[in-house]
């Protein structure tokens, strides 16, 4: 197999200490041949805090996206269970998002957040569009401690449903820790 990963992120100061942040990702696992078919093994799960960061058992990569639950973005039509274990050979998520600095010194640099995101998970390439995503938005805190890294909690709601988990995007809490630029989270 084949695996390609894509993110860029800026930084633009809107007015006084005001900063927007918007950030765009991409993934995709190939195989080299097409009759042995996508490795069950380093797909994407997309949705939820990222806390998890990487399952070791089948060596999938945890990707964040606030406002639903855990591995609850999965591609449409999918086999709940299947696709939520497993995880999908293609996502793409974009994050738009201002940051007030409320603590910035050497100790510290806390900071709070108004957030959008969107992005979806595909089992195929040819129904690959990354426009056809699932939104949400929401509020958080972030401080940022040298010895630690990056701390947050944020609250997301995400707007589009995802059927056969009815639960997947009503107001969600999210924790993170230690998720720095280029974490992929």
């Amino acid at each position: 197999y084949h695996k390609w990963k894509f993110e860029a992120q800026w930084f633009e100061t809107v007015v006084g200490k005001l900063v927007f942040k918007g950030q765009a990702q991409f993934g995709f696992l190939g195989s080299y041949n097409s009759s042995v078919g996508q490795s069950a093994f380093e797909r994407f799960k997309l949705g939820g805090d990222g806390m998890q960061g990487f399952d070791f058992l089948q060596g999938s990569e945890i990707i964040a996206m606030r406002g639903y639950s855990n591995n609850s973005v999965i591609p449409y039509g999918a086999n709940i269970s299947i696709a939520q274990s497993s995880g999908s050979p293609i996502f793409t998520k974009y994050v738009m998002e201002l940051r007030y600095p409320v603590i910035n010194s050497q100790q510290a640099t806390a900071f709070m957040t108004v957030f959008g995101e969107a992005g979806n998970t595909w089992d195929k390439f040819r129904d690959f569009n990354p426009f056809n995503v699932r939104r949400s938005v929401g509020v958080g805190a972030k401080i940022f401690l040298p010895i630690f890294g990056l701390l947050g909690i944020d609250y997301g709601y995400g707007f589009d449903n995802i059927p056969g988990v009815p639960d997947a995007n009503k107001g969600q809490f999210h924790f993170s820790i230690a998720q720095q630029m280029g974490g992929f989270n």
